[in-house]
């Protein structure tokens, strides 16, 4: 499925990080003393257990996304209009119109990345908005200089309208 049909919005990357980050050379499955075989199954349980941990935060966070997308009406279009950004690492579309649209802004490098400032316009609003809600992390996020997005970011953006 792709972007067309409403499934692309990022949902899920970037969340199962943190299960790279556990080292599994640190356990030694041979052993001849049963001292170090009662702490090598105590350590693979450790693992283990840090897997599971993983597991069920990447579990959660991909259903809090879903929630926030089901209540979203503008998620519910299939209709995307994509942004020509030069960063081919960097991905931007909009999602619905008027008072119900939402940015997707996705980061595939491993670098901090900044989306342009003139990048996030609307064709129906003649209001400029400089500040934006990251619906992911209800961070407020200015866009002064431009959108910073971390190593594998993804933010959901609306505009916060002026009064």
């Amino acid at each position: 499925m792709g972007l067309e049909d409403g499934m692309g919005d990022g949902m899920g990357d970037g969340f199962g990080d943190r299960l790279g980050e556990l080292d599994v050379t640190d356990y030694h499955l041979a052993s001849t003393q049963d001292h170090t075989s009662l702490q090598d199954d105590t350590s693979m349980q450790d693992h283990t257990s840090m897997q599971d941990r993983a597991s069920m935060s990447v579990f959660h966070q991909l259903q809090r996304m879903l929630r926030i997308r089901a209540s979203q009406p503008a998620f519910a279009e299939n209709k995307i209009d994509l942004s020509d950004l030069e960063d081919p690492a960097l991905l931007l579309y909009r999602k619905g119109e008027g008072e119900q649209e939402i940015w997707v802004a996705a980061n595939f490098s491993e670098q901090v990345r900044t989306l342009p400032s003139g990048s996030l316009t609307s064709t129906k609003d003649t209001v400029e908005h400089h500040t934006y809600t990251d619906l992911l992390s209800n961070e407020l996020v200015s866009r002064g200089d431009g959108i910073p997005l971390g190593p594998c970011q993804i933010r959901w953006l609306v505009a916060n309208r002026l009064g």
